[in-house]
């Protein structure tokens, strides 16, 4: 399979390494970045417009990897023409943009799969296990904290342009700890309340605050920062009979690890150190199985997008009200 990257900042270099390293059966032939100069890609073509990338006629698959506010025009785009798309998140910058990319998929033979990468870390899959084993009984609650000192922006100003990014600190990290409630849990949240803060000189948010409830009675607790002391990964699940914890995750910069898992049940505790990434290598192996199989992806669908995505516009629209 010939695959195309569509933005090649961090995350599209990231993507080619692990194709190059682990996925032999694709081959990563054309790039597309308006920064993009010179040579030595190991690509056969670099193209400044994905409009442009769109007629390479050697095309299967892509890996879109933009901002928020043009990855569902692209994505859109990319089904239409009949190739395959793997999406980095966040989708979009609302679930009205997605519309678009759900008409597309729906007259599309295609495989449409979104990156939620931190569903494939090996603490919160083993958290997973415990909780789907049934030992830990039923889910309580939930308490996540996703953070960092403060946005990175010198080369990403779009991350803090409310029109392009659509929000803030939620929508660029704590999306993912949003996408892990709803994942380990199996149930969307309705009854939502929420805070923020605005840093002077800013236009997004640098701190939400959400106390989230499901119909069956589970309450999650999230801290989504940009303006801690430090980079810091934590979450908790409390269940009849255990609670389990990670306490750090490994991400490609390094910054939140170590990654441990705690199980704490009657009378026990059990530590587990977690050495080795392998969510990028395995959410990407995930999209070609789907292919190969014309299978639906078991994470990251376009209704996993439109669900987590839509909690993130209800908790921004609940902050607004409290804020008010």
């Amino acid at each position: 399979m010939n695959v195309g990257i569509i933005g090649y900042g961090k995350v599209g270099q990231l993507r080619h390494r692990v194709i190059d390293r682990h996925l032999l059966e694709l081959d990563v032939v054309a790039l597309c970045d308006p920064n993009l100069t010179g040579t030595g890609y190991g690509v056969e073509a670099i193209y400044p417009a994905w409009q442009q990338m769109l007629a390479h006629s050697n095309l299967d698959a892509v890996v879109v990897c933009v901002p928020n506010f043009i990855a569902h025009e692209i994505t859109a785009h990319c089904l239409k023409a009949g190739l395959h798309v793997f999406c980095e998140k966040p989708p979009a910058r609302s679930v009205e943009d997605l519309k678009i990319v759900e008409q597309a998929l729906t007259s599309s033979r295609a495989v449409l799969m979104y990156g939620f990468n931190h569903r494939y870390h090996g603490a919160v899959q083993a958290v997973k296990e415990h909780l789907d084993s049934g030992g830990c009984g039923r889910i309580l609650s939930l308490r996540g904290l996703y953070g960092k000192p403060g946005f990175e922006c010198d080369e990403d100003a779009w991350r803090v342009d409310l029109v392009k990014s659509g929000g803030g600190i939620l929508i660029d990290q704590g999306i993912h700890m949003v996408d892990l409630f709803r994942h380990l849990t199996g149930v969307e949240f309705t009854d939502i309340h929420a805070y923020k803060t605005i840093a002077p000189g800013m236009c997004v948010e640098n701190n939400v605050w959400a106390l989230l409830k499901s119909s069956c009675g589970i309450v999650a607790q999230l801290t989504s920062s940009a303006a801690l002391l430090k980079h810091r990964f934590e979450l908790e699940v409390s269940c009849e009979y255990a609670t389990l914890a990670i306490d750090g995750i490994l991400s490609n910069s390094m910054r939140y690890a170590p990654e441990y898992l705690n199980v704490a049940g009657p009378g026990v505790i059990v530590q587990r150190n977690f050495v080795q990434d392998m969510s990028w290598k395995q959410e990407l192996i995930e999209w070609y199985r789907c292919i190969m199989d014309h299978d639906t992806p078991s994470h990251g669908t376009l209704l996993d997008a439109i669900n987590t995505l839509g909690l993130v516009e209800q908790i921004y629209g609940a902050a607004d009200d409290e804020c008010s």
